[in-house]
């Protein structure tokens, strides 16, 4: 890799732009090409021409050079982000802005532009773009803003942002603007280095001054927002606060063209007795050496001077002056001087520049250091390196100077450069873990504007390492600062790139200069970069062939043989080996033509050394290094691998012939046809699929090894998925194309693989089968088989087996079976055998690819039940105990069946199986195909989850699974019950697996647990979702259907506690506080429910305390939970859902009816809309306190219906309860029929609150007939006399229901009259009796709601009341008399 020039971005619109800066330019030719016009014209003899005199062609050539050296004449900076771009000439300005395109590319547009002189003549002389650092949170490492501070020719200073604004303005000295810099923070390199601090200089012709970077960034932060301010309120009269710095002035410094800071300086003593040496015996050397800032100035006489400024010179010497001036001045000369001061305060006022040059301070005095002389030498420019130690300046004489900032001298020099322009790149070496510090290079950029050339160097003493041929008129741009106001915090989180060096064309481009850190390594014949420039050639060839599958080693070899050191060729076999379209062909050769190479090469060099020394070696083995020896290694272990890999693949291109399996030696046969025969396809949560091209790919096997240890082959930590693939890579020839076991046992020899180790990676590559044949179970026996023979007989060795695969085996050959073995006396050994059967039962239990499962454990127990067997067959003289220990006999003692431990832990196994894939089964119904769930799909259980998870596990997979699909408590009763009854039912289809899971879980799903799981889950997933009320009408449904008191008690309380208890009272909370119904955002924010939600949420709720009381009349014993006895395991963590919910203590009845009163009247409050209303003042301070607290507490809540006042309250708000739901009830004409019969939904709130508020006047002590009579008043004013009519029988004193009920006939009747014709009114005053019509004309009609009641109900009306009434025979006849009348206009 080389140096690099990258477009960063161009500026658009050019010509605009030379225009603006220069409006002389571009005028007379518009085109890029001479004018040729007078070609034909008469040329004239050239003899005639008697006076030297430039062609046509010749002038139009310079003014088209002259244009393209338009920035010759500008200041031109770059903000070190690369963002922001000024360009100033003379008086003018203009900020340019990269903009971003759509097709990824920048273009730089102009942001602002136009004359920044404030005066006659004034000009840019430096121009300077700094970005601020952003120490906002949101915006934390990226710049807040860029301002841009211009010199100018009268010595103002001035400080611009992005859009022209003016920020900042003073006169620092009364001379031209040189030059403007800023030194920024620079993290130091090493802990013991100081940090690099902020500062911005500022060079006239003799003096510099210095602003401190710190005070500098937080006054511009403050101008800004004052300016921000002052163009918001439309102010123009800006104050800005004048600037805090140090004036140094340049003792015998003749003109000073270019500047830099080098920093605080500090002697070390050898540099203090070297100069004391040099003045004289006499000189001392001070303990504490002073600290001075340097500054290096470049012009002439001298041609370079480094200043030393030494901090607190110039406060002692104003001190003194002010102190001789003091003791000179007498009183008399005080007089004198006021009379003057007086005389002349009468003359002309001073104008505004003279008055701004009178505040000027005069300079501190410094002095210099160093000092180049050169009378023909007149230096143009000096730039400083990063580290602050080397400057490179530039003359009229066409040389570079490459100069120490610390001692003065000059330590290289380049010619041939005129009018140079240069700049310093850092280059970091890439980051390392082995390296504890990065490397940094410094470069030195040198553009030749005569020549046009780009040219980068090694700083100190190093070679020209790239050099670009980029035209003339262009401008190298260097900023020599980052960011303002960075630290060490800050300085770890800048975003973006920080540019070192820009480099500008005249045609607008803007270029970025990149260098690789190895060019800084050594010269041009360096071996290193010379194989990084093959081992691109390397990587670009393999990009080339990416796209074939086929590799051609001639051309990969062709750059490899090239490379000189050992390293690179390992590096170019380490990316050659990961190509994943690598053959083993291709890889062979590599490896052998690389072994011969690096064979020949060290021979060479031992030739070479022994010549050297003039020995002979004769017929000795040649010396080989470390690299080398290392590398043959290597090939070595990689040339086995791959000869590995070739074999496995050949294996794999045999054709097997299908064959029939028996497989009675595994198991009986009805098992056989039982089990093998059921359905375990269950999508695995786990896939691990393998291509036909890639399940033996070399670059998949190869990156499973480690062999970077020398002639050692050691697997690597693989995870479960690297493991199936390796499982299948060296167990698939075995098991799919019939080679034997003992072949690939020697093949894989080399690799040291211990037996447990490769049971592993077979159990891993078959639990990734999706379905595996029947075929493969003898052979997955002979394989297991063999793996436990090797284990039994390392583990009777002695010999200790690692399980790691990163650790080498204690014996080369542990597969190999030992004929003189005694396997009964191992299989005797309880703690071997059970340590390797429970590591398969582990891993067969973590799986969810249950047919693979069924397959291992069945081969598994086919061992044990053979072992048992021999075992037995050795021992024929055991007594008959013995032989009922070992098993069970079923007709005789030829019929007796051997069993052992890890027998019937295997056939334990396998019935766990099966009850887990019913589970899982179960779990993959859908009983409703267009259920709109939001749960997620239920996820594959394994039998390791029900054993390792809380005893009520599989509980809660069903109600999950109810929850999935939205199951209705109605459907799944009463297909339970069907269940309990054994009745056949077309539910059994429907609901699926469901039986079949309640016959393998008997005690864990019993209908309450269902119920009460359901419940949970659905309740839990609407505290997830608040807005899906209908979920909580769910759980209810599941809560109610819970038969036992004591567990449906404990759900109710866990249920309100968890989720009910906060939302609740925070709603309570608001209605008491608003008086009324909230809206909707005070809803959202303290509920996280909307209006129209929280209303129907406190319905719910109040059928949940209904559920709730009952079930504490209904509590009783705790349930005595307990486990399936074929799933107890001491490794369950955790209670079950019943378990905490019958441990609950039983609730205060009261209490809890407290609660549910005050839920009503809030639920009222939200139904209807009800407002002015202080539901806390219904209740006396003991029942507030009580409000919320623990439900099994017993607070004190006084006695009801003590407080009439409080009774009255309550049944005025329980009489506005009513007035609401009638007011609720639909029209008259859809209430009833033709026919006289009711129509009206008894679930509306107009036939439920007259329940509820009945059963809140019996629980506050009220008078329920006072209730119920205002109830049917308003149903008869209302016009429902039937509604009416059915409220009657439930008072006790029904006589004061007729009579109100005819204080209403009454009403209507006189409004018949009043609305009646003059004939009408005479016929009824006629056949009334006085008294009935002195009692009409007394009944006031404005108490009656609907007025145009039929006159057929009101008499049917007037029927019941005379039936009724008897207890007064004053309304009695005047109701008789009534209904006469009205039966007479029916």
């Amino acid at each position: 890799m080389s140096c690099q020039l990258h477009l960063i971005s161009k500026i658009c619109n050019l010509l605009q732009l030379k225009q603006f800066l220069n409006p002389n330019t571009a005028q007379t030719n518009t085109t890029d090409t001479a004018d040729f016009s007078d070609w034909n014209e008469d040329w004239g003899d050239p003899q005639d021409e008697t006076s030297p005199s430039q062609s046509p062609f010749d002038t139009q050539l310079e003014e088209a050079n002259k244009e393209d050296d338009w920035l010759s004449d500008c200041e031109v900076s770059v903000s070190s982000l690369g963002e922001i771009i000024t360009i100033g000439r003379k008086d003018k300005l203009a900020v340019l802005q990269i903009n971003y395109e759509g097709s990824g590319s920048t273009i730089l547009t102009i942001l602002w532009k136009g004359v920044v002189a404030e005066y006659a003549r004034e000009a840019v002389t430096s121009v300077l773009c700094l970005p601020l650092i952003s120490h906002k949170r949101s915006a934390e490492g990226a710049p807040e803003w860029t301002c841009i501070i211009v010199g100018f020719n009268t010595g103002y200073v001035r400080i611009y942002d992005e859009t022209g604004t003016k920020v900042l303005d003073q006169m620092l000295h009364n001379e031209s603007v040189m030059s403007v810099k800023c030194k920024t923070y620079i993290p130091p390199r090493y802990f013991t280095y100081s940090d690099h601090t902020e500062e911005l200089t500022v060079l006239y012709e003799t003096v510099v001054v210095s602003l401190d970077g710190f005070g500098l960034f937080q006054t511009l932060r403050a101008c800004k927002n004052r300016a921000a301010m002052a163009a918001a309120t439309g102010s123009s009269d800006l104050e800005l606060p004048p600037l805090s710095y140090k004036k140094w002035g340049l003792k015998g410094q003749g003109q000073a063209m270019d500047h830099i800071s080098v920093g605080q300086y500090s002697p070390n003593p050898f540099d203090q007795m070297q100069t004391a040496s040099v003045a004289g015996f006499k000189e001392r050397i001070s303990s504490t050496p002073p600290t001075c800032s340097v500054f290096a100035c470049t012009g002439d006489n001298p041609y370079i001077g480094v200043y030393h400024a030494m901090d607190g010179e110039s406060y002692e010497l104003l001190n003194n002056v002010t102190e001789v001036a003091t003791k000179l001045l007498s009183v008399g000369a005080k007089k004198l001087m006021s009379w003057g001061a007086s005389y002349f305060r009468k003359s002309e006022p001073q104008s505004e520049a003279e008055k701004t040059q009178s505040k000027i301070t005069p300079a501190t005095p410094s002095f210099r250091r160093h000092g180049i002389f050169d009378e023909r030498r007149f230096g143009q420019s000096i730039s400083i390196s990063p580290s602050g130690t080397d400057a490179a300046v530039t003359d009229s004489l066409g040389r570079v100077l490459l100069v120490d900032t610390r001692k003065g001298i000059i330590r290289r020099m380049w010619k041939g450069y005129r009018q140079a322009q240069v700049g310093w790149m850092m280059v970091k070496e890439r980051s390392s873990s082995r390296q504890q510090y990065r490397r940094h290079a410094f470069f030195l950029v040198i553009y030749a504007p005569k020549r046009g050339l780009l040219e980068i160097w090694l700083a100190a003493n190093g070679p020209r390492v790239g050099a670009f041929n980029v035209g003339k008129g262009c401008r190298l741009i260097y900023p020599g600062c980052s960011m303002l106001g960075l630290n060490s915090s800050s300085y770890k989180l800048v975003k973006g790139k920080l540019f070192q060096c820009f480099l500008l064309k005249p045609d607008g481009e803007l270029l970025d200069i990149n260098i690789p850190f190895h060019l800084a390594l050594s010269d041009a014949n360096s071996k290193r970069a010379h194989d990084q420039q093959l081992m691109v050639l390397l990587k670009s060839a393999l990009r080339a062939e990416d796209d074939n599958t086929q590799l051609s080693a001639t051309d990969i070899w062709e750059p490899i043989s090239k490379m000189k050191l050992t390293l690179s060729h390992r590096n170019a076999l380490s990316k050659i080996l990961s190509l994943k379209q690598i053959t083993s062909d291709v890889a062979l050769t590599i490896i052998q033509n690389i072994v011969k190479l690096v064979k020949t090469t060290n021979q060479k060099k031992a030739l070479a050394a022994a010549a050297s020394k003039g020995a002979d070696d004769g017929d000795g083995d040649l010396p080989i290094d470390v690299e080398c020896r290392m590398l043959l290694e290597l090939c070595d272990s990689l040339k086995l691998l791959i000869e590995m890999h070739t074999t496995l693949r050949q294996w794999c291109q045999v054709e097997s012939d299908t064959k029939v399996v028996d497989l009675s030696s595994l198991l009986p046969v009805d098992e056989v046809s039982s089990l093998l025969q059921t359905d375990f396809s269950v999508k695995s949560s786990r896939k691990v699929g393998f291509s036909a091209d890639s399940q033996l790919n070399l670059c998949n096997f190869l990156v499973m090894f480690d062999t970077e240890h020398g002639h050692k082959i050691k697997l690597r930590l693989l995870n479960a998925d690297e493991m199936a693939v390796l499982g299948q890579i060296l167990f698939e020839p075995c098991l799919k194309y019939e080679i034997e076991f003992e072949k690939l046992r020697e093949l894989v020899e080399s690799l040291q693989l211990q037996p447990r180790y490769m049971l592993d990676l077979i159990l891993r590559y078959y639990f990734s089968l999706q379905n595996p044949s029947t075929s493969y179970l003898p052979v997955l026996e002979s394989i297991i088989y063999s793996l436990y023979t090797a284990h039994q007989e390392m583990e009777a060795s002695g010999a200790p087996e690692e399980v790691s695969s990163t650790q080498e085996p204690a014996t080369p050959d542990l597969l190999t079976p030992n004929p003189d073995f005694d396997h009964s006396s191992a299989f005797m050994t309880q703690s071997h055998e059970v340590s390797w059967w429970t590591h398969i039962r582990d891993q067969c239990e973590s799986v969810t690819c249950f047919k693979s499962y069924l397959h291992i454990a069945l081969v598994c127990r086919s061992i044990c039940i053979k072992e048992t067997n021999n075992l037995t067959n050795e021992f024929p003289d055991s007594s008959d105990d013995n032989k009922k220990e070992a098993g069970t006999c079923e007709s005789g003692d030829e019929l007796w069946e051997h069993l052992s431990v890890e027998v019937i832990l295997w056939n334990l196994s396998i019935k766990h199986l099966e009850d887990v894939s019913k589970l899982n089964k179960l779990l993959k119904h859908k009983v409703n195909i267009n259920c709109n769930s939001k749960s997620k799909e239920l996820p594959n259980v394994t039998v390791k989850d029900i054993k390792t998870g809380n005893k009520g596990l599989v509980g809660e997979l069903v109600g999950r699974w109810c929850l999935s699909n939205q199951l209705p408590a109605a459907d799944l009763l009463k297909y339970d019950t069907d269940l309990d009854n054994n009745s056949d039912t077309a539910e059994k289809d429907v609901m699926g697996p469901y039986g079949e899971l309640r016959k393998a879980f008997p005690i864990s799903l019993t209908p309450d647990t269902v119920y009460a799981n359901a419940s949970w889950e659905f309740v839990s997933h609407w505290n997830k979702d608040t807005s899906s009320i209908y979920l909580l009408k769910f759980a209810l449904d599941y809560l109610a259907c819970i038969a036992n008191g004591c567990l449906r008690h404990g759900i109710c309380l866990m249920i309100w506690n968890t989720y009910l208890l906060k939302k609740v009272s925070a709603l309570v909370s608001l209605v008491e506080k608003v008086g009324k119904t909230p809206k909707d955002r005070l809803c959202v924010k303290e509920v996280g429910m909307d209006t129209a939600t929280t209303a129907e949420f406190m319905t719910v709720v109040c059928d949940y305390m209904e559920i709730f009381l009952q079930a504490n009349c209904d509590f009783s014993e705790p349930l005595i939970y307990k486990e399936e006895p074929r799933w107890a395991s001491e490794d369950t963590t955790g209670h079950s859902l019943v378990q905490m919910a019958c441990q609950w203590k039983e609730t205060n009845y009261r209490l809890l009816k407290h609660h549910s009163n005050l839920l009503s009247l809030v639920t009222a409050i939200l139904t209807f809309n009800m407002k002015s209303v202080k539901i806390m003042t219904l209740f006396d301070h003991n029942g507030q306190a009580a409000f919320f607290q623990q439900l099994t507490s017993h607070p004190y809540m006084g006695i009801e219906g003590k407080d009439d006042l409080m009774s009255v309250h309550r049944t005025e708000f329980l009489c506005r309860i009513l007035l609401n739901s009638v007011e609720r009830l639909p029209d008259r004409a859809t209430v009833q029929t033709a026919s006289r019969q009711i129509r009206v939904d008894p679930t509306s709130d107009a036939m439920r609150w007259p329940e509820i508020v009945m059963k809140l006047a019996e629980s506050f002590l009220l008078d329920t007939d006072h209730l119920r009579k205002h109830h049917v008043s308003l149903l008869v004013s209302h016009g429902y006399d039937l509604l009416a009519l059915e409220v009657v029988p439930f008072m006790k004193n029904s006589q004061l229901a007729y009579v109100s009920m005819l204080e209403l006939c009454a009403q209507r009747f006189s409004h018949f009259m009043l609305e009646s014709n003059q004939e009408t009114l005479t016929e009824i005053t006629s056949a009334a009796s006085p008294a009935l019509i002195n009692w009409l004309n007394e009944r006031y009609t404005g108490g009656i709601a609907a007025r145009d009641v039929p006159m057929t109900d009101t008499n049917s009306l007037l029927l019941h009341i005379v039936q009724g009434l008897h207890s007064t025979p004053k309304e009695l006849r005047f109701a008789q008399e009534l209904y006469s009348l009205t039966a007479d206009r029916c």
